[in-house]
């Protein structure tokens, strides 16, 4: 069973939490580089931070390419 729940960033510019899908991608590398400068306090090393954003990046390519009709 997979959780369809809206994942959400909580932006301290707007003070509000939006939804990841509504980001636009630069937006997305700078919450995710934010989180990296802050891994100390969330308990991620940085080889797993970094393999996690390639995996996201992957991702993001793969249904971009989707959506554009591209394997």
């Amino acid at each position: 069973m997979t959780d369809n729940k809206e994942v959400t960033y909580f932006s301290e510019s707007r003070n509000e939490y939006i939804p990841v899908s509504s980001m636009v991608d630069q937006h997305v590398r700078n919450a995710f580089t934010k989180m990296l400068r802050e891994e100390g306090s969330v308990g991620v090393s940085r080889h797993e931070a970094e393999r996690a954003f390639n995996q996201v990046k992957d991702l993001y390519k793969f249904f971009s390419d989707l959506k554009n009709g591209s394997k």
